[in-house]
């Protein structure tokens, strides 16, 4: 079965640490992201700036862009990252390149720079290793066949990813033995708050703090072992969310994807959000009576679709 990977990649890129980046410079959160996208780019278009000052603006610029939403913008700049210093290649900025390019759904561009990694960085342990895992995504999200993620399962080298690699089997195979085990060696990881939400046991909650939060103004998920023991019947109803489609810094391409979407008989809206002093046109249809049915029509249609709660 093949489904949609956006949601949990979205998480996965959120959480490479951009939401902990200005704590962990000055342990406290800047003013504003403007503010700080600002001095940035003041260090960007300064020509003193050497090549790796040039890079460390650039990745800084990525985080503060994938914490603001604009994975589209950020995955600009991490490529941009990946080459800043002269003759020499930045593996970890090319694979966050790749995980944008994943969320995106630019499946092809991102195997290309994943396999780029494969190809040449052996010797970069970290790299290779994340390329691998990379890798078998792409394969698991496009093609639908789980047989390398599978074989991660019981690989040392992807231990701490363990849990990510049982939601992503069970988004992609539609098995239940990939959601129990998930949720009895993992009850409180953020992988089961997400199972938990998509199977109706927690209503009205994000599955992450993810790259979206700031424009959707979604809430942190309760507590998956609270969710497991919740009496049977007493579930609140949630909400039908909207399925995002799209996300955009112009208006122009948001109504271009908005036309598309009506051509493929889809009713789909454009909505204006505003983050770190920057405008983003959203994309949305709303998701009827069976979510999962219209994500699959979206996706045969050719659009990744994103719950919005």
């Amino acid at each position: 079965m093949r489904t949609n990977g956006l949601i949990f990649i979205l998480a996965l890129i959120a959480q490479s640490g951009a939401v902990s980046l200005f704590a962990q410079q000055n342990g406290v959160y800047p003013a504003s992201l403007e503010t700080e996208i600002r001095g940035i780019n003041q260090t960007l278009e300064n020509p003193q700036t050497n090549d790796t000052g040039r890079y460390d603006a650039l990745v800084r610029l990525a985080r503060i862009q994938i914490l603001s939403g604009d994975i589209e913008a950020a995955a600009v700049t991490w490529e941009q990252a990946a080459y800043a210093v002269a003759g020499k290649r930045d593996d970890a900025a090319l694979l966050e390149n790749a995980a944008c390019l994943m969320a995106m759904g630019e499946w092809d561009k991102a195997d290309a720079n994943v396999r780029i990694v494969l190809l040449t960085a052996r010797d970069d342990r970290k790299s290779y290793i994340k390329a691998k895992y990379l890798s078998a995504q792409i394969e698991a999200f496009r093609s639908g066949s789980n047989v390398v993620l599978d074989s991660y399962l019981d690989d040392t080298d992807f231990a701490q990813e363990k849990a990510a690699i049982y939601y992503i089997l069970w988004k992609t195979s539609g098995l239940d033995e990939y959601k129990n085990r998930l949720l009895i060696e993992y009850p409180e990881s953020p992988e089961t708050k997400s199972l938990l939400v998509e199977s109706g046991v927690v209503t009205g909650v994000s599955i992450f703090p993810g790259a979206m939060w700031l424009l959707s103004g979604q809430s942190f998920p309760v507590s998956a072992a609270k969710a497991i023991q919740a009496p049977a019947g007493k579930l609140e109803t949630a909400s039908l969310p909207a399925l995002q489609t799209g996300l955009f810094t112009t208006r122009n391409n948001a109504l271009a994807q908005q036309s598309r979407l009506a051509t493929c008989g889809f009713e789909a809206s454009v909505s204006l959000r505003q983050a770190g002093g920057a405008e983003y046109w959203i994309v949305s249809v709303p998701s009827g009576s069976d979510l999962n049915s219209t994500v699959l029509k979206l996706k045969e249609a050719g659009f990744e679709a994103l719950p919005v709660f």
